[in-house]
């Protein structure tokens, strides 16, 4: 049986199941229901999971049924085993992490985050767990709550790519493209991009003005799957901005028989037609678009790109720690370095450290002007203007 089982969890079912032949018991029907789970026979390992040759339930027995009814997409009915099974094993984490995923099927977000949470009270390094946490707090617009998770997981796994993605929507969410645009280069660097992760980049690059990164990441897009309707207006939309008409007017004439784009197309094809006849007289010069060097990111400290204020500390799930965000508030940091640059011209670059040490940043976030005008600053840097 041992042997069967070792099979099994090194992925030879095939194994597994020789070695099951002709035994009897309620381990071997267990390892029987596993095997059939994994070959997706779910109703057959239910069959043989209400076969009744348990000499006593348990929770794995429950577990496992809650998982071929979540497969079923029986959502009831996997809600009721896995119920079952917290009752039978209240330290299993594995139950209370399906049971979350159940309730977030059936919509019942805020059941589904004190799942998570006993989860994670039970084991703080469920990574399965705490993503699906964050996941449903995005949904329910709580976005510090689910990046506070996922600063978590990227200190326990800083590789993984659906944190990078999570991260990514969350910043989109709130409209920092900027953040978002440096996850979304880090899935095309480490080789996750797929047509969401292409799509997106191109809005994101878009939104900040960089129109010629948002034209490659759509047409990247469109490499991966040519029928993207959306993504083919824009691109065009971006050549016809670009000054790129050729380019615009081959984009237009493939979505002239579009549902949702085809008047506009049409539109656009005969004005792209009658500016092509008459461009040879125009006095127009061509447009000379620098080289695609790749992806770049753009600067995250530009244009307010934290539209989520960094606190200090941010909450966590029950039964732990709170997470230490380390470095200032974003208003401090631009503080010190405009009044280092005040205190660089005027020679007193030593000073400005001074007058900023007397400031808590908690005073800042209230009110800067108001903090300032408390401090002595023409004892710092006298009456001197720059």
């Amino acid at each position: 049986m041992a042997e069967a089982l070792i099979r099994l969890e090194s992925g030879d079912a095939l194994g597994a199941e020789a070695l099951l032949h002709g035994l009897k018991g309620s381990q071997a029907q267990k390892l029987r229901a596993r095997l059939a789970c994994a070959r997706g026979q779910h109703l057959e390992a239910i069959k043989l999971l209400r076969a009744g040759a348990f000499e006593q339930e348990s929770a794995e027995q429950h577990v496992l049924l809650g998982t071929c009814w979540q497969h079923l997409t029986q959502w009831e009915s996997a809600e009721k085993a896995l119920r079952r099974a917290v009752l039978l094993d209240p330290a299993r984490t594995e139950a209370f992490v399906l049971l979350g995923t159940t309730l977030y099927q059936q919509e019942r977000h805020r059941e589904a985050v004190q799942a998570m949470e006993r989860a994670l009270s039970i084991d703080s390094r469920a990574l399965l767990a705490r993503y699906h946490l964050a996941q449903i707090c995005m949904e329910l617009g709580d976005f510090k709550r689910a990046l506070s998770q996922l600063h978590i997981l990227r200190s326990l796994k800083p590789d993984d790519a659906p944190v990078h993605r999570l991260q990514a929507a969350i910043f989109l969410q709130v409209k920092d493209f900027r953040q978002a645009l440096v996850e979304l280069c880090w899935l095309v660097e480490a080789g996750h991009a797929d047509t969401w992760c292409f799509s997106t980049m191109g809005g994101a690059y878009r939104a900040i003005g960089e129109n010629v990164q948002a034209l490659k990441a759509y047409e990247y897009a469109l490499k991966l799957d040519a029928t993207l309707s959306d993504e083919s207006a824009f691109a065009a939309q971006l050549n016809e901005e670009l000054g790129q008409f050729e380019a615009a007017l081959r984009g237009y004439r493939t979505l002239r028989r579009d549902l949702t784009w085809g008047e506009r197309a049409r539109a656009a094809v005969e004005r792209l037609e009658s500016h092509l006849a008459v461009l040879p007289l125009s006095a127009n010069p061509a447009v000379d678009l620098p080289d695609f060097q790749g992806f770049q990111p753009p600067p995250v400290s530009k244009q307010g790109n934290l539209p989520l204020e960094r606190e200090s500390r941010v909450g966590t799930p029950i039964g732990m720690a709170e997470v230490g965000y380390e470095g200032p508030p974003p208003i401090l940091e631009r503080l010190k370095r405009n009044l280092a640059e005040l205190a660089e011209r005027l020679g007193l670059k030593a000073r400005s450290q001074e007058v900023l040490d007397r400031i808590a940043p908690a005073t800042v976030k209230e009110g800067v002007a108001v903090a300032l005008r408390k401090f002595p600053l023409k004892r710092f840097f006298g009456d001197r203007k720059p």
